[in-house]
């Protein structure tokens, strides 16, 4: 298979991408076009029709159909897990796309990736800026970045830096830098890289809390450091580090109601709770009052009842809606009163104006502090790492 076979794939991609209004720049279309994404995608997973486990289909340039489907614009899983967890994946192009242009990568300009993963996002930066040497990009898995690198020298030939470490801390060696890109999703914005920032420079990254993400698109002017969210949500896979908690997948739902209930209540079917948690706008604010916190729904014991629960692992407190025949049954199990805390947080968020989209938000980052503020609302973030 050579790259010429996937230019009418390339072109196409290209061509539904800027019809939906994804990609614009010049520059960004013509790297698009360049870079072949099958040298950075050799194979990749896909997940078996039918199957109520997490299983996988490897495909590779051997299947008829290989092309048509690195081309399609959609995420490929690329690395999994032995528990069959996707860990690495190639990010949608559209997604891409827009990072891309919210970045606003000058030619020369020197640019630091965060989350190296395949490769292709670092190949599509050094056609951007025409001077591989002036892209460094740093991941935590060697095999990811002895596999990026390879496909690097291949495609784009030396120059681009490729670096074996913790995102977390970005790359001071080779700073300042004018632009840096995250390609894997964190819930706060680690000092390290605001620190690597240069003057004027831009950092873009997927600020991804418990509930719900955001892009994020930082501007430094001196000292002060100011952002603004898109109300497009990205899912990309988590920044691993050492130094980033993230909540567990696992709940041991028995363990919490075991604790003493702390608060009762009776709702009626025409309360605005539980349906309120599962409102995007409610949830990208309540994620950063409750941080980690978690919302499931499930069954218990084979029971045919609805639970709606509110996780909050970090206090060790658990608030469970139980859906009745004439409303919903609220419980509070643990040491915090979760339901208090809760029904305070809605009458802000109304008093707020009940803020409906991600850009009704501004960022600011005050010392260690990461401040998110509507008119009239001000939230402090937990201290950036």
């Amino acid at each position: 298979m050579t790259q010429a076979n996937s230019e009418p794939y390339r072109q196409a991609l290209v061509s539904s991408m800027q019809t939906r209004g994804s990609v614009r720049s010049d520059t960004i279309i013509q790297a698009f076009l360049r870079i072949p994404r099958e040298a950075f995608v050799p194979f990749f997973y896909q997940r078996r029709p039918a199957s109520r486990k997490l299983e996988w289909e490897r495909l590779d340039s051997s299947h008829e159909q290989y092309l048509e489907l690195i081309y399609r614009d959609e995420p490929l899983v690329t690395r999994v897990d032995e528990r069959g967890w996707p860990i690495s994946s190639s990010s949608q192009p559209s997604v891409m796309a827009l990072m891309l242009e919210a970045l606003d990568l000058k030619s020369g300009q020197h640019v630091l990736e965060i989350g190296t993963g395949t490769g292709y996002n670092a190949a599509l930066l050094a056609t951007i800026t025409g001077q591989p040497e002036h892209v460094t990009t740093v991941d935590i898995n060697p095999q990811i970045t002895a596999h990026a690198q390879r496909a690097l020298h291949t495609v784009i030939g030396p120059g681009v830096h490729v670096f074996l470490g913790d995102g977390i801390f970005g790359y001071d060696a080779k700073g300042p830098y004018e632009r840096i890109i995250a390609t894997a999703s964190a819930p706060t914005i680690p000092s390290a890289w605001l620190h690597q920032l240069a003057p004027g420079g831009k950092l873009v990254m997927d600020l991804q809390g418990s509930l719900a993400s955001s892009l994020l698109v930082l501007e430094k002017q001196g000292q002060s450091v100011n952002g603004m969210l898109f109300d497009t949500p990205l899912y990309f896979m988590p920044l691993i580090s050492d130094h980033i908690a993230h909540p567990s997948a696992h709940i041991d739902y028995a363990r919490y109601l075991r604790q003493p209930c702390r608060e009762a209540a009776h709702l009626e079917k025409e309360h605005p709770f539980p349906l309120l948690l599962q409102q995007d706008a409610f949830r990208w604010f309540l994620q950063w009052n409750i941080p980690g916190c978690q919302i499931r729904e499930r069954e218990l014991s084979g029971k045919q009842e609805k639970h709606i629960f509110l996780i909050d692992s970090r206090r060790q407190t658990i608030l469970r809606f139980l859906q009745e025949e004439r409303g919903w049954q609220v419980s509070v199990y643990g040491p915090q009163p979760l339901w208090t805390d809760v029904q305070h947080l809605y009458e802000q968020w109304k008093q707020a104006g009940k803020p409906e989209k991600r850009s009704d938000y501004a960022v600011q980052i005050q010392g260690k502090s990461i401040i998110l503020s509507t008119a009239h609302l001000i939230i402090p973030l937990a201290e950036n790492a």
